[in-house]
């Protein structure tokens, strides 16, 4: 009767070397915002540019496999990529814009959140003179012959490399 059993023994020695490998919990939350540098620019502009890629090329094969006519998917104009780069950007900062919101913990938790309609209206003001400067061009503007296949790789690759290239660094 004095001796323990086997099994407690284990079990104590088990969860105390769980708490000593215990992990601090870490935040989920990043509590500081992004900010806006011309390296946050230019990932929303390469990632646009990437599923604007990754959709033509798959529409073209899903089109081509079905027996149509591919022709229309095998060309991308510039001002279709400038339109697509700058309207991502324009629909980040907009949602963005629209997301910002008082503290939902402190003494603001029962105002209502205010929608930024001055910011919303200036990047709908861009896109619209991008639009308006880049129509007129568009037939001056050069237009690119890829293959689905080779506008679905583009988009995958593309895709793949938003987080090596513009993620941040980890700091110990």
């Amino acid at each position: 009767m004095g001796k323990s059993s086997p099994t407690r023994d284990n079990s104590s020695t088990a969860s105390s070397k769980k708490n000593a490998n215990a992990v601090e919990p870490q935040p989920t939350e990043n509590p500081e915002p992004v900010k806006r540098t011309p390296k946050w620019y230019a990932m929303i502009a390469w990632a646009a540019l990437s599923f604007v890629m990754l959709i033509q090329g798959c529409v073209g094969l899903f089109v081509g496999w079905t027996g149509g006519d591919t022709e229309p998917f095998q060309h991308i104009s510039l001002f279709s990529l400038i339109v697509a780069a700058v309207g991502g950007i324009a629909l980040v900062e907009m949602l963005r814009r629209l997301a910002e919101r008082p503290d939902d913990e402190g003494e603001d938790r029962n105002k209502i959140p205010k929608v930024n309609i001055r910011g919303i209206v200036i990047y709908i003001v861009v896109v619209v003179l991008v639009l308006f400067v880049g129509y007129p061009l568009r037939d001056k503007l050069p237009v690119f012959a890829l293959a689905p296949w080779v506008s679905a790789v583009i988009g995958v690759v593309g895709l793949a490399t938003v987080r090596p290239l513009f993620g941040q660094k980890k700091t110990a």
